[in-house]
């Protein structure tokens, strides 16, 4: 009994392996968007046959960023200009109200959390040869730290959700344009000013603009090739 329950563990051990490495290579650009897939050669990449290569790829079409059909095999997908558009529209409602409700309504623990990130990405935007990897990660996690401190789970699904499927397409746009990671950081500070002031109504507005021109940003550069 306990050596199949030993295989049995071992085998979900190998699928998530392969579902997380897999995932990874997707969402950081390893494996560009309209690339095609080959099961075979995944599995000898990632070291393993190809059941759990399979069941990774089944995942990641479930999450959006794969597609699979008899004709073409497994791509990796693209966001449309359309879904991008979506997104950002589902981002500016939801962090938003995040923003609006911690204004005034956050501990000193968390005060402490929050500049301490902001002076990390000070020192990530601002260097003479800026990582654009560790600026993507860096914004990403201020926008979630947010989320955390409202204490919402279904938000922070919904957040990292998007996160992963639009980190490909902002990291391929910021390749290209380094020059809007210190304007983003100093929108991240407009914002975060407004919740340490305690003003509500300004913490949403500047979270609203920052967004928006995120997108307007995005759409914009992204039909550059």
């Amino acid at each position: 009994m306990n050596s199949v329950k030993t295989i049995g563990q071992r085998r979900q051990s190998l699928k998530e392996s392969a579902y997380e490495r897999l995932k990874q290579m997707i969402v950081d650009g390893g494996i560009e968007a309209g690339s095609l897939i080959s099961e075979r050669q995944l599995g000898k990449a990632l070291g393993v046959s190809g059941s759990p290569v399979r069941s990774a790829i089944e995942r990641l079409k479930a999450e959006g960023l794969v597609s699979v059909s008899p004709q073409r095999g497994t791509v990796v997908r693209e966001l449309s200009f359309t879904e991008i558009a979506d997104q950002f529209e589902f981002r500016s409602v939801i962090e938003s109200y995040i923003a609006g409700r911690l204004a005034g309504n956050i501990n000193d623990v968390q005060v402490a959390q929050l500049k301490c990130h902001l002076a990390k990405q000070e020192s990530a935007a601002l260097a003479p040869d800026a990582d654009v990897m560790l600026n993507v990660e860096l914004d990403a996690e201020f926008h979630l730290l947010l989320c955390e401190f409202l204490g919402n789970s279904e938000m922070m699904t919904s957040l990292l959700r998007i996160r992963d499927r639009m980190k490909q397409a902002i990291l391929r746009v910021n390749w290209r344009h380094e020059e809007r990671l210190p304007d983003s950081f100093r929108e991240h500070v407009a914002i975060a000013e407004a919740i340490l002031n305690g003003d509500g109504a300004s913490a949403e507005e500047e979270m609203r603009k920052h967004l928006k021109y995120g997108k307007s940003f995005l759409l914009s550069n992204g039909r550059e090739r």
